[in-house]
């Protein structure tokens, strides 16, 4: 894609970040999961399945912010891990654009936004490495150089636009 004027990262972080979450996913008997989440409506964010999976409660947290996850939808896709959460109360989630998957290129700089290790809006800078297709007619695979830790699986990976490119994963193969 041509970009008249990429952000900088402390801009593009201005403009993405007010949309990442921290999610925490309480799995019963004091064991508790930390993940992250980017709003893709006004009141629905997109994460990684695994962050959330088998939990009992889902909360939502951005600084002094706490909100309860009412619904984790599964993609009908099982081979994706890609949740999308739902607020008990409704609320005004700053949203973020989706970039269009065909204007995503190798060599691009992404930035990534989440919370690595529960350390909350972490930005990190890459480069789409590859793009990895799956099965024909599905939406292949954004490889990142962009450091992905712990924590940050579900949150955003964002383009020089500010634009959601993919919810990132640090999900390793083997």
């Amino acid at each position: 894609a041509l970009h008249a004027q990429a952000l900088d990262a402390e801009a593009l972080f201005a403009k993405a970040s007010p949309a990442v979450w921290t999610v925490r996913s309480d799995h019963g008997n004091n064991k508790f999961a930390i993940g992250s989440a980017v709003a893709v409506t006004p009141s629905a964010l997109a994460t990684a399945c695994h962050v959330v999976d088998g939990a009992v409660a889902v909360t939502l947290t951005r600084s002094q912010t706490t909100i309860k996850v009412s619904q984790v939808l599964r993609d009908p896709d099982p081979s994706r891990d890609l949740c999308v959460l739902t607020t008990e109360s409704p609320i005004a989630l700053p949203l973020v654009e989706i970039a269009p998957i065909d204007g995503v290129k190798v060599g691009q700089r992404v930035f990534a936004i989440g919370s690595p290790h529960g350390l909350e809006l972490t930005l990190t800078e890459g480069l789409v490495s590859a793009l990895r297709p799956k099965a024909p007619g599905q939406l292949p695979i954004a490889q990142t150089s962009a450091p992905i830790s712990s924590g940050s699986s579900g949150g955003g990976l964002f383009d020089e636009d500010a634009r959601l490119v993919g919810v990132t994963d640090n999900i390793s193969p083997g």
